[in-house]
């Protein structure tokens, strides 16, 4: 046992630092060498329109800094990705369904959908619509498929009318294909003619912009009165 000799050389270990493409790092990409226990600091930093996603190799997390001690020789990489862009709005069009019904049916369900939301955030919805109310009685709202957790607010006060109002407190965005957003049920009054029974949507507010296309709908009454039939009158001179 040699005692009061030149201490033996520090053992010495190998950091190799690697970014994927987006980005940089502070040491910048490259191998160095570090005394045994010695902890070395990265952070990663994103280029413009790429962000950090994680690192991998010797050291793990999503923080943009990590600490490598090192005591052994060790590879790093910082992993980046690009930045996707929400795809932009679309025309916005919207939709009230269809039905085939015979006279004195009851809970009709007739649905409103909109489609095309792309990146906007929806907040408040207001369809309205007109009915024929020598035919329909509108009777009840429920929320759609896309509003189950919303503040419904339905006003069927007037006949022939519906408004409805939709609100969402969370700030959520919705499906940016769009869907369901409420359904109106009627019901067929049992003295109604045989016929189409019309259901005209005159807004459907979106926050407060009207929704580019309305597409109406209709219920098809079958099995009531026939209609009475069509005169013309004859002149003869």
């Amino acid at each position: 046992q040699v005692t009061g000799g030149t201490p033996p050389p520090p053992t010495n270990y190998t950091l190799t630092i690697n970014t994927t493409q987006g980005g940089t790092t502070n040491p910048q990409a490259g191998t160095y060498t570090y005394q045994s226990g010695s902890v070395v600091n990265i952070t990663a930093a994103a280029n413009q329109g790429y962000h950090f996603v994680n690192w991998s190799g010797s050291a793990s997390g999503t923080q943009t800094t990590t600490s490598v001690t090192m005591n052994s020789n060790k590879t790093v990489t910082a992993n980046f990705a690009q930045d996707t862009t929400p795809p932009p709005p679309g025309e916005v069009s919207a939709t009230i369904g269809s039905a085939s019904a015979s006279a004195g049916s009851t809970n009709i369900s007739i649905p409103i959908t909109v489609s095309s939301l792309g990146s906007r955030e929806i907040v408040a919805l207001q369809p309205a619509l007109l009915y024929d109310q020598t035919r329909l009685e509108a009777v009840s709202v429920e929320a759609g498929s896309l509003t189950t957790s919303w503040i419904i607010m339905p006003n069927l006060n007037i006949p022939g009318e519906v408004s409805v109002a939709l609100y969402d407190f969370s700030g959520g965005i919705l499906n940016q294909a769009g869907g369901e957003i409420a359904r109106i049920i009627f019901n067929v009054k049992s003295t109604a003619t045989q016929g189409q029974a019309a259901l005209d949507l005159t807004e459907v507010l979106l926050n407060s912009t009207n929704a580019d296309i309305l597409i109406d709908g209709y219920i098809q009454v079958t099995g009531g009165t026939p209609p009475p039939p069509t005169n013309y009158t004859l002149t003869i001179n």
